[in-house]
């Protein structure tokens, strides 16, 4: 029995450390500072998708209060407000959302000018702006989700492979110091249950 319980520690910390060479890992030295990179990261997608969604209710308030409301200041007020969640977005942004709300922000600044110069005059213009706003600011907010969503699971796999590894040094400890099968099996069922979700997170 003792050889049967060392056998299966011994596959369980391989396929560990199979497991953990397919999650993706920064370059950097030590599992923690990459668990705090990654733990940082989502952090910051967060963040970054909290200032795009302030930045979409800016334009869209903009927009009511122009086209409902034939209020012009209300609308310059929320595109000013908007602007300002883009530069809070682009603070917390990784390269390919900075490039998207570039993008963002010189339309904010185009419609900001027709509506000073122009006013009500520049409908037509506002509306084409606005429009191709909220549809890049759609496809930012998708993108900063996606990447939330796959930091979530490095994270969730990296949590389960330290239970894993965790379950298999009880279970180590329960049967050569304790001498406890029972409770070595234990933590042997423990291991193979965070592995499998370690597996699952990983995809």
């Amino acid at each position: 029995m003792k050889k049967t319980i060392i056998t299966t520690i011994l596959i369980l910390i391989l396929g560990v450390g199979l497991l953990a060479t397919q999650v993706p890992a920064a370059s950097e030295s030590g599992a923690q500072t990459t668990q705090e990179n990654a733990i940082q990261g989502w952090h910051e997608a967060l963040k970054t998708q909290v200032a795009l969604a302030s930045a979409k209710v800016s334009i869209l308030q903009a927009r009511t209060e122009l086209w409902l409301k034939q209020n012009k200041a209300g609308a310059l007020h929320s595109l000013d407000e908007a602007r300002a969640n883009l530069d809070e977005a682009m603070r917390s942004a990784d390269q390919v959302t900075r490039t998207r709300i570039t993008g963002l922000k010189l339309q904010v600044d185009q419609a900001r000018k027709l509506l000073r110069e122009k006013g009500q005059e520049a409908e037509v213009e506002l509306r084409v702006i606005a429009d191709r706003s909220e549809s890049a600011l759609n496809a930012a907010l998708a993108q900063v989700q996606a990447k939330n969503v796959a930091l979530k699971d490095e994270a969730a796999t990296r949590y389960a492979l330290v239970q894993t590894k965790a379950a298999a040094l009880e279970a180590r400890i329960a049967l050569e110091i304790d001498n406890s099968p029972e409770r070595a099996q234990q933590s042997l069922q423990d291991a193979k249950e965070y592995l499998q979700q370690a597996k699952d997170s990983a995809g």
